[in-house]
């Protein structure tokens, strides 16, 4: 039974107590509970997607696409379902970034499982199973270069301060802490709390999270409260995204920035004259397959000219070329 009804589909109907329990251990396996994992990743999607895409979408630098994750056991989940995950990762140009910068600095991949996105890159999830949700960020330990650029800069005082205030800006129910059960509420982080988390993430290969975790009682007696907590949560996330994730120097894109190689370019050598060509009268093509070549016109026709480009003789349309003033005699 539904905790709230809605005709809305676009509306989050509220968790069923059967959408935590279908990802209890015994049904981790179950490939007949397909339906019911179905179910919850649904619903899951109604509660997070609308603020996940606009985090997206107000933060292109970024560069983050929607991934969800598995619902039948597969080697993408090392055979067993024991959450739904729906996430922000990097799209593929980022990807590719990653793997350019972690092979240019040799860093050895610390890779786990399979090539799930959320197993091997940073990202904004949301994580359902029989536990309660969690939504924040997510650094897992096999994350290349991400990983090994944050320790190398938390072992900076300058940065440790910088996260710690980064920390203190979220709301009063995040938690900072790993995958297991090791995570404090931020407004108890302290330095000591902090390195003792980064040596255990450098020497493991878990994950860092920062987020806010909701217990099932939560979930099922008050899904209202969980969206709303959530519409102040995600948009706090940006500036821990931020402190984990590798910046890629990613060129913009074709017409945002970066100009093609051939498009507005004014071509080198003399002004042209503003006459039409004549037999003797050096010319340089405008336009079509011959385009920036210069010759001398050899012979004239109504519509087109021949001319001569180094030894070779050549017809194009009149139209197609410009007349250049005469080389000056040294």
């Amino acid at each position: 039974m539904n905790l709230r009804t809605n005709t809305d589909e676009s509306v989050f109907p509220g968790f069923d107590p059967e959408d935590l329990s279908v990802f209890l251990r015994h049904a981790w396996t179950d490939t007949e509970r397909l339906e019911n994992r179905q179910q919850a990743m649904h619903r899951l999607e109604k509660l997070v997607e609308k603020s996940f895409q606009s985090f997206a979408k107000e933060h292109p630098k970024f560069c983050l696409e929607v991934h969800r994750g598995a619902l039948m056991p597969g080697r993408e989940n090392d055979g067993r379902v024991d959450a739904a995950w729906f996430a922000l990762v990097r799209n593929e140009t980022h990807r590719k970034a990653a793997r350019v910068e972690t092979e240019s600095r040799r860093i050895l991949r610390n890779s786990v499982g399979g090539t799930e996105h959320h197993r091997v890159h940073p990202s904004i999830s949301a994580r359902l199973d029989a536990q309660g949700l969690f939504v924040g960020v997510s650094l897992p330990r096999a994350a290349s270069p991400d990983a090994h650029l944050l320790l190398e800069r938390m072992k900076s005082k300058k940065s440790r301060a910088e996260f710690l205030e980064i920390m203190g800006s979220l709301p009063a129910q995040t938690v900072f802490g790993d995958d297991q059960d090791s995570r404090v509420p931020v407004i108890a982080l302290s330095p000591g709390i902090l390195k003792l988390t980064f040596d255990a993430f450098e020497r493991g290969v878990g994950w860092l999270m920062v987020g806010r975790q909701f217990e099932p009682e939560l979930l099922l007696s008050s899904p209202s409260t969980v969206e709303l907590e959530l519409s102040e949560l995600v948009p706090a996330l940006e500036s821990v995204y931020a402190f984990f994730t590798f910046k890629p120097n990613l060129r913009p894109p074709k017409g945002k920035g970066r100009r093609p190689k051939s498009a507005n370019r004014k071509p080198k050598g003399p002004k042209p004259l503003s006459r039409p060509p004549e037999i003797s009268d050096r010319v340089r093509v405008k336009s079509g397959m011959f385009k920036g070549k210069v010759g001398t016109v050899l012979e004239m026709r109504d519509d087109a000219v021949q001319i001569k480009v180094k030894l070779l003789p050549i017809w194009v349309a009149k139209k197609d070329v410009v007349v250049l003033p005469p080389r000056e005699a040294n």
